[in-house]
């Protein structure tokens, strides 16, 4: 046993070791592999060395001859020859124990070089492999997605368990990008992974495939919109649909550019019928599509109270401040605009946005116009700390009667608490019944049914009677689910409802506008809610022409609008603005000003405008109504 074997044992187990340490950590890096393979090529170089330089008798120049002969001799054992063991032998028992240590530390240093070397060769076949799974299957169908995220993975599941939808999904992320759970989740809905940009996937696809959908969901909403750009700008050979998450940019400021790039392609490129347009450009506001499919199952006015006059009252108790809570605060306060109905919105949070929400709605007020304006009441309580007696004292002295709460203050247990002392004090007035509690939660393992661990009749996992008031929302596979982020649920109905009020222009022609698109969305949803009101009465239901002819349901319908726009951050303009351009402002010009003639009572309106509001509830449209109710909840 001499001095430099002794060194070399050292070395190469400490490069042995390095190669398995670098291995472990191969998901966070690409390049691991490879390098855990070179290091262990390195263990066994070093490992061979003594045994090579003492082959043959010692020279001056013998030292660099032996470099060279162990670097060739092992690559030529990798490239062929296969593993061939020392034959240092010796009677001294420590030095044949050291021999054998030796020995094995370089078969398990050849051992793992291999395995190192296989993974990189499965990595490097991975790519080809993909490519060839999407050649067969891409003329068909193809849902893209420009990364592998949580949201676009929930997407994509949406769309697998669909039965009806039988798309091909793809996800321009390499294997490498992905974590452990991304790339379970990916096998187990037989998606495509590819390690390429979304754009040159896209590229590939475009006019190879019969449709493809578009996801861009990415964390940076500037890069979507850049990708979006970058995707759309070129010759659309398929019939495409792009989806770009934009919550915190402005939409309007696309609208041009959409419908520019939209009529472009619609224009040169129809369809086999002449009708379907080649693409079509849509930006998703997460937050808002959620908050209507959500009270489109949910419906606002079911639990309203009435009181001594005959009106029905909505109470309206939302829990915390933030994007999804604003989100339902606008939606409620022009749902809310309904004949025989009065809104009351109560907001709470335990810091101080006013200043915000006025930025966003100028005219929000704590009464609204009155009878054809708005009608409404609004509080908003700040610095309020959700752990204290004051706030379950507001909540038992000045809001006890609330008919619909929003609880979202950004922690799901926080949550929890907090709704089982609202549903705590409203259930002390003796009437359990007549409310609801919406409770957001986005691990929904917390609460949810059809766990592992739940016992064998299937009850959630939370006591039912504490929670059976509650309906929990706002889980990620709610909130990115196919359906709710692409609207297709309302946007059924509304095409229906278009196609009765607009003769002369199609829906696409229409709805290559984003104010357009989501101000028919809200308007379709409170459609849904006035046929369900109708049927409920028995002294008006069927009578769907009362939107159409009745003076009240159409001057509500202009309210509705009124309230919709103000919640976009639009106002009435000053006189100043009305005399410059004589009464009518451009369209254009309403965008900068953000200000609408319009935004006046009922009876100040022009003789014109007041026939928008009303709509021919014909079969058609009203079947699309309960349909659009229908498929949302059976999703």
């Amino acid at each position: 046993m001499d001095l430099a074997r002794v060194i070399c044992l050292i070395i190469g187990l400490f490069l042995c070791v390095l190669g398995i340490v670098v291995s472990a950590k191969r998901k966070n890096n690409r390049n691991a592999l490879y390098y855990a393979a070179l290091i262990e090529f390195l263990s066994h170089f070093v490992l061979l060395l003594p045994y090579q330089y003492g082959a043959t008798p010692k020279s001056y120049f013998r030292a660099v001859e032996s470099l060279f002969e162990t670097f060739l001799v092992s690559i030529t054992k990798y490239s062929g020859e296969g593993y061939d063991p020392f034959l240092f032998e010796s009677a001294d028992p420590v030095t044949a124990v050291f021999n054998s240590c030796y020995n094995i530390l370089f078969t398990l240093t050849n051992i793992l070089m291999l395995v190192f070397a296989a993974n990189i060769i499965l990595h490097l076949v991975e790519g080809p492999y993909q490519e060839l799974k999407l050649y067969r299957k891409k003329s068909g169908k193809v849902c893209l997605f420009s990364e592998c995220n949580d949201k676009t993975l929930s997407i994509a599941e949406s769309i697998s368990a669909d039965p009806n939808n039988d798309a091909v999904l793809v996800f321009a992320a390499s294997e490498e990008d992905m974590s452990d759970a991304q790339k379970e989740a990916v096998r187990k809905i037989d998606a495509i992974h590819m390690d390429l940009s979304v754009e040159d996937v896209y590229s590939h696809l475009n006019g190879k495939s019969r449709e493809i959908e578009v996801f861009l969901f990415g964390d940076e909403e500037d890069k979507n919109v850049s990708q979006m750009a970058s995707i759309s700008k070129g010759e659309v050979r398929s019939y495409v649909r792009i989806f770009a998450e934009v919550n915190a940019l402005p939409w309007s400021l696309y609208d041009d550019y959409i419908k520019k790039r939209t009529s472009e392609e619609n224009g040169k490129n129809k369809g086999s019928d002449g009708k379907k347009p080649k693409l079509t450009i849509n930006l998703v506001r997460t937050e808002e599509n959620f908050i209507y499919n959500m009270l489109l199952d949910e419906s606002i006015f079911e639990d309203a109270s009435s009181d001594t006059k005959g009106n029905k009252n909505i109470k309206i108790l939302i829990v915390g401040y933030n994007d999804r809570n604003f989100e339902f605060l606008k939606a409620v306060l022009h749902l809310g605009q309904m004949p025989g109905y009065e809104l009351s919105v109560v907001l709470i949070e335990d810091g101080d946005h006013r200043d915000v929400i006025k930025q966003k709605i100028p005219e929000l007020y704590e009464n609204g116009g009155g009878y054809g304006d708005a009608v409404y009441s609004f509080k908003h309580v700040t610095g309020m700390p959700y752990d204290s007696v004051r706030f379950d004292d507001y909540i038992s002295m000045e809001y006890n009667g609330f008919t619909y709460a929003f609880v979202n203050i950004g922690d799901d247990l926080g949550n929890l608490d907090i709704a089982t002392r609202l549903n705590t004090c409203r259930c002390r007035e003796n009437a359990p019944e007549g409310f609801r509690i919406l409770v957001n939660i986005e691990k929904r393992e917390i609460c949810d049914k059809n766990s592992e661990t739940e016992d064998s009749d299937n009850s959630s996992k939370l006591n039912k009677n504490l929670t059976k008031n509650m309906r929990f929302v706002g889980g990620i596979h709610e909130v990115y689910d196919f359906k709710f982020i692409t609207m297709s649920a309302i946007e059924k109905a509304t095409i229906a409802i278009h196609e009765t009020r607009y003769k002369d222009k199609t829906w696409e022609e229409y709805c290559n506008n984003e104010y357009n698109r989501h101000s028919v969305y809200a308007r379709t949803l409170s459609f849904a809610y006035k046929i369900k009101l109708i049927d409920e009465n028995e002294k008006t239901r069927g009578q769907y022409d009362l939107t159409y002819t009745d003076h009240d349901w159409i001057v509500y319908e202009h309210m509705r609008w009124d309230m919709y726009t103000r919640t976009l951050g639009y106002a009435k303009p000053s006189e100043s603005i009305l005399s410059r351009y004589n009464g009518k402002i451009p369209g254009d010009e309403r965008k900068v000003l953000k200000v609408h003639e319009c935004l006046v009572t009922f009876d100040l309106l022009p003789e014109d405008e007041k026939g928008k509001d009303k709509l021919d509830m014909n079969e058609g449209v009203v079947k699309a109504l309960k349909s659009c109710i229908k498929e949302n909840r059976s999703k």
